[in-house]
């Protein structure tokens, strides 16, 4: 990897051998940048404050954490979540197949990231990585799902109240009733009766009116 402005630049080298032992940490590198602990590749910087007088805070662990160079070897990994190796990496695990045929495959997972799996194709420059997970770390822990909730009482619609007992004269006794009350029903007024349609003379009967009313002045 030639020095640039990028640390995360680098270049493949133009002729590859292959690792003869590709099932173990020495053979192996990382080619992507250390994710951070403040979930940063690169290392965020703060701008220098305004005030050359102003208190400066004490940094943080994720800003003191170390700065992990590009194509580092994996056997340098180590994880407080498993038992500490002092001469190699307690992070990644190795598996070979097809052993007794020309097509050798090896695999390497992560055991911090479990579905992180590199497949390498032996004696070749061709490999493979996959993941498939829910982006979880593992802690050692087993999941134990918090106890459900209380169930809430039942609610009391009931409230005592004493009134006279009609058994025993003079006498009171408990009785309880809701505290609901039903509400009136209220309807609409009724509609307006319709008013008495008054019925008009045909043309004939008034005409036949008209005819006889100089008859009656006789």
């Amino acid at each position: 990897m030639e020095e640039s402005e990028d640390p995360l630049a680098y270049e493949k080298a133009e002729e590859f051998e292959a690792p003869e032992e590709p099932s173990n940490t020495g053979a192996w590198v990382h080619i992507r940048g250390h994710l951070r602990m403040e979930a940063r590749i690169l290392k965020y910087e703060k701008p220098p404050p305004d005030d050359d007088e102003a208190e400066v805070p004490e940094p943080t662990e994720e800003e003191l954490e170390e700065v992990i160079p590009l194509l580092r070897e994996i056997q340098t990994d180590q994880s407080k979540t498993f038992p500490e190796n002092e001469e190699d990496s307690n992070m990644w695990k190795f598996k070979a197949f097809n052993k007794d045929v020309p097509l050798q495959v090896v695999s390497v997972q992560n055991k911090l990231w479990p579905g992180a799996v590199t497949a390498y194709i032996a004696g070749s420059s061709e490999f493979v990585n996959i993941y498939i997970g829910n982006g979880l770390k593992y802690t050692g822990k087993i999941y134990v799902p918090p106890n459900p909730p209380k169930i809430l009482a039942q609610f009391n619609e009931w409230e005592e109240n004493e009134v006279p007992d009609p058994d025993n004269e003079g006498e009171m006794k408990i009785e309880k009733t809701t505290i609901f009350k039903e509400q009136e029903d209220i309807m609409p007024p009724p509609p307006p009766e319709p008013e008495p349609e008054v019925e008009e003379p045909d043309a004939e009967d008034a005409a036949g009116d008209a005819e006889a009313a100089p008859e009656a002045k006789e």
